[in-house]
């Protein structure tokens, strides 16, 4: 089995997760397996310091950008009442 196929299946069980979870933390961590399966596949082969770069900078910017476009209005809402407020 090649390297960009065990990372094609850790990018698969990632996404799994995270239908069970419904956190998006677990769909970055997916996009940036995704993304070095893609990278090995189209490099013909693995390199660690490559590899890892791109998965937590993948990861990074997709669990970010995840949580602006998931957010709840009710999140970004900043409270009126004060709890030290008698």
């Amino acid at each position: 089995m090649e390297a960009f196929q065990v990372m094609l299946i850790i990018a698969f069980v990632l996404s799994i997760i995270e239908l069970m979870t419904t956190s998006f933390f677990f769909l970055g961590m997916a996009f940036g397996a995704l993304s070095v399966s893609l990278t090995q596949w189209f490099a013909a082969g693995p390199s660690i310091n490559r590899d890892l770069l791109i998965f937590a900078l993948i990861s990074t910017l997709s669990f970010l950008l995840l949580r602006r476009l998931f957010a709840k209005p009710k999140d970004s809402e900043i409270a009126q009442e004060d709890v030290n407020r008698y």
